[in-house]
Formats: C-alpha cells, structure tokens, sequence
C-alpha cells in the first residue's frame, strides 16, 4: 500500500515511549541465535531486496500482543493493528548504555512482485523509535520519531515485516531529526546522514491478504 499520507504524519510532534519491558540482567545472545538470525534474514532475501549485508551481533525480540515475531512467522491483519511491543539484547562488545534505532518496515510495498515505492524510506516505514537500550535498562526513555501505522498489506502475497535495529552514534540526538530527513531519501541515504551503524539485529514477520482468511 503506498502510504501518501506519511509526510503529513511525520510532521506531528516527535512523542517519548514509555518504557517497556524491564530485566535485571543484561541478556547477551549466543552465537547460535545470531547465526540463525542471519540464515534467516538471508533466506528470506532481505539481503539485497531491503540491506546490503547483514551481520547481526544482538537480537530484537518483538510481539503482537501475546504472539511473538519468530523471523518469518505468518500474522493476519487483525492482529496487527495495535503497536507491537519491542526489546532488544545487549551486544557483547558494547556497554549495556549503548542506544538503538529500531525501524518497522515493509519493503514490498504495494506488492512483494512489484516493490515500486521501496526506494523512498517514507512510503514504506511504519515505526521509528530511537534512544532504545537493552533489555537490563529500566530507565531507558524511548523517542518515537514516526508513529507506529498499522501493517496493511494490499496485496493477497505475503509482505517481510522487517525489524531493523542500528547501533546510534555518541553525538546521535533524536530531537534534531527531521521528518524530511527520511521521507523522501532512501534507507540507506537516512542511516548514512545520521550516522547510523548496521543494522545489528532484525526480526521479520509475513503478512498479507490471504493469511487469516
């Protein structure tokens, strides 16, 4: 679905995520997980179609309500009409301090066959939140910088729902971007500008028409 509306939504005011999940220790995933989700990733041919490469060193664990985004899993429409909830792990070579960006994208739009609108990072976002820390961080105060749109997909075949998490610059300040940053530029031009690194870790789920009927 081409989102032509999204300009006038990413102008709204930038709004501070409360936060979400709260551990005691900081979870540092194995290498068997992290390799899974790169095979994943790959074989889902997200590696080209939406990133260049993809060397994950954290996992991003998110739900719908009580079901969970299992890299690749199937959701029907219905079930992802509200925000989803989100926490990723801590990086094994980064302070449990380090900040995240996390996008919600939807790189087939309006069809997985013909990704027409994939080049311009507004037409197929659904949720930027940045300032986003491990899960052992009960302080973290989340900034989200474009509001979550619920995942519509408009054709019978499946969409990769992709989570993307990047690993936020010392100098990164969410409050000084702009919608205009990332409307109208590729994905890889807004991650470039910002100063952005990785992405670190991504989760995907599947969603079309025909999945719930």
């Amino acid at each position: 679905m081409h989102f032509s509306f999204f300009a006038a939504v990413f102008a709204a005011s930038f709004t501070v995520a409360s936060p979400l999940l709260s551990r005691n220790t900081c979870t540092v995933p194995s290498s068997s997980d992290l390799a899974a989700a790169k095979k994943a990733i790959y074989d889902a041919k997200l590696v080209p179609d939406l990133i260049s490469s993809f060397n994950p060193s954290l996992l991003i664990r998110a739900a719908y309500g009580g079901k969970q985004v299992t890299l690749g899993n199937t959701f029907a429409t219905t079930e992802t009409l509200t925000q989803p909830t989100f926490t990723i792990t801590k990086e094994a070579s980064f302070d449990s301090a380090t900040k995240y960006t996390v996008l919600l994208l939807d790189p087939d739009v309006p069809s997985p066959n013909v990704p027409i609108d994939r080049m311009l990072l507004g037409n197929f976002v659904h949720l930027i939140v940045s300032d986003v820390q491990p899960d052992c961080i009960t302080t973290q105060k989340r900034i989200t910088l474009s509001i979550y749109k619920p995942l519509t997909p408009a054709s019978i075949a499946q969409h990769r729902y992709t989570f993307l998490v990047y690993r936020q610059p010392a100098n990164y300040n969410p409050n000084l971007i702009l919608a205009s940053d990332f409307v109208g530029q590729p994905l890889s031009t807004f991650v470039a500008s910002s100063g952005l690194q990785g992405p670190v870790g991504a989760n995907f789920l599947r969603e079309g028409l025909s999945v719930g009927k």
